[in-house]
């Protein structure tokens, strides 16, 4: 199954799509989560990500638990950066 996380690229350090999406990878694996990245499957836009279902259950539940924590530690990151913006 694909996910586009494009969203939470954008202010990912780096000067293009491949690079961004190397750095949200980095982050992904620094919080214990391993999505395979649409680099790695030749994919035709960065920050799409695919999940695998191939493990026993228990490791995709604590894989997806993970994953929902990150994702919500970068939408805070979102809104912040997105707040200063429209601040400034």
């Amino acid at each position: 199954m694909w996910v586009n996380l494009t969203a939470f690229m954008r202010d990912m350090p780096g000067e293009n799509g491949l690079q961004k999406e190397r750095e949200m990878t980095k982050r992904m694996l620094d919080g214990g989560v391993y999505l395979a990245t649409a680099e790695a499957f030749k994919g035709e836009e960065n920050g799409w990500y695919r999940i695998t279902f191939t493990v026993e259950k228990d490791v995709l539940l604590l894989g997806l638990n993970r994953f929902v924590s990150l994702s919500v530690g970068l939408t805070v990151g979102l809104l912040t950066q997105s707040a200063r913006r429209h601040r400034s």
